[in-house]
């Protein structure tokens, strides 16, 4: 809405004043981090003032921040050595351009979800510009303070989670959760981007006339990657496979 856009949360950064950086997210995924950070590409959507993002940019990470708010972008860009771009989580991930340049170790959705249209199709379409096994940091606040109405009224909250339905969402999505708590009045979650289980991966198990249970577990991998959930019986399975050869 034009209130959003113009000047949400505005008046009260200006009384307490924007702050320079944040330890938050980096003390929480460190331990899953992997790589050289001067080689690594951090994806911070929604990124605010751009704080969150400063510990990584000072170990030499390359960070590209988005922001729909222009006076936001404009303090992040101030901060985040690499880009800011001044759009909407879902507009980015919908630029094929932006898609075949990038390629994240990390990407950073701190209180962003719920401000969404589609969850779902966000964390699906972030698959795309993700490396296998990236890591994807989540916070979404449970609102439990006097605004939630105003900010659902004006359609700001488009959506609300737990810690159950959070993680159902993530492996709806292809991500497998590997840490998750609670934090004051936020959720707080770790995951990966699940490995991509390809057609041939699956076709082989069947023709080997491995076990069932080694057929399940690759099967679960292909159900997660097309959304379908895990409730499925690997003979079934079996007999689809070979009947429609899809």
């Amino acid at each position: 809405s034009d209130w959003f856009v113009s000047g949400f949360n505005k008046g009260e950064v200006e009384r307490i004043g924007v702050p320079d950086r944040d330890n938050v997210v980096f003390r929480s995924v460190r331990k899953f981090l992997n790589c050289d950070y001067k080689k690594m590409n951090v994806f911070d959507a929604g990124c605010g003032f751009g704080e969150k993002s400063v510990p990584f940019v000072e170990k030499g990470c390359r960070v590209v921040g988005v922001e729909p708010l222009v006076w936001r972008a404009k303090i992040a860009s101030g901060k985040i050595t690499g880009e800011v771009i001044n759009t909407t989580i879902e507009q980015v991930l919908d630029d094929s351009e932006f898609v075949g340049r990038n390629s994240f170790d990390l990407a950073i959705f701190f209180c962003v979800l719920e401000f969404c249209e589609d969850p779902l199709k966000v964390l699906l379409a972030l698959r795309s510009v993700m490396k296998e096994g990236g890591v994807v940091y989540i916070t979404t606040g449970l609102f439990q303070n006097r605004n939630v109405l105003q900010e659902a009224f004006y359609g700001v909250i488009r959506n609300t989670f737990n810690s159950y339905s959070l993680d159902l969402l993530l492996k709806r999505a292809g991500y497998e959760v590997v840490a998750s708590q609670l934090v004051g009045k936020n959720i707080q979650v770790v995951a990966r981007k699940a490995e991509a289980i390809s057609v041939g991966a699956l076709q082989k198990v069947i023709d080997s006339g491995k076990r069932d249970e080694e057929l399940k577990i690759i099967a679960r991998h292909l159900y997660r990657e097309l959304g379908l959930g895990n409730s499925f019986r690997p003979y079934e399975l079996k007999t689809h496979w070979r009947g429609n050869q899809r």
